[in-house]
């Protein structure tokens, strides 16, 4: 990986990944939108609109930021997308209200020097943990997710077994989550 280069962030998500996301991002991501429209049943919704886009859009997704502030970011735009659709006109809520309180509580401002420190630092501690993983096991990994060789071409090329090569991964993405598990 070229130190310099500033490339978004990627995720991989599959059922277990999403699972975690979800677990650990559900209470802040509702706490944050009934902050924003003082509706329990709407927050609930928002979130779980913010969850399913999410899933729908896994394949393509690139995260310039950390993922928690990706998902915040989303969280906000589906919140004000909810007010703007009426869903919940009945309930009083008024979207120049809203939009009000989020300028005054400033989440309408994203920061962009946090946003880069913290992806640079994100970024960072990646390339540390790819270099601090075994040399067989880097060597696969950086080969499936750098080079995007399928299991079975990696397996072709280093001469090891389709087996070897799966239990590589699975040694390296714990290596890789449990180092980067502080960024999300």
């Amino acid at each position: 990986m070229n130190e310099t280069s500033a490339v978004p962030f990627s995720i991989a998500i599959c059922d277990d990944s999403f699972d975690a996301i979800f677990h650990s991002h559900y209470r802040l991501l509702y706490a944050y939108a009934l902050g924003i429209v003082h509706h329990r049943e709407m927050a609930r919704d928002i979130v779980q609109e913010v969850f399913l886009k999410l899933w729908r859009n896994r394949q393509r997704i690139e995260i310039n930021t950390s993922l928690k502030a990706y998902l915040i970011r989303m969280t906000r735009n589906q919140c004000l997308d909810t007010l703007r659709e009426g869903k919940y006109a009945d309930r009083n809520i008024n979207i120049e209200d809203t939009l009000c309180r989020i300028e005054i509580m400033g989440l309408d401002e994203a920061d962009p020097v946090f946003d880069r420190l913290y992806s640079e630092e994100l970024q960072a501690r990646f390339r540390e943990a790819v270099e601090s993983l075994p040399e067989q096991c880097r060597k696969i990994f950086l080969l499936n997710r750098q080079n995007g060789l399928s299991y079975l071409e990696i397996a072709a090329a280093l001469g090891i077994s389709h087996s070897t090569v799966k239990n590589q991964m699975v040694i390296a993405m714990r290596k890789l989550h449990d180092a980067l598990k502080p960024f999300f």
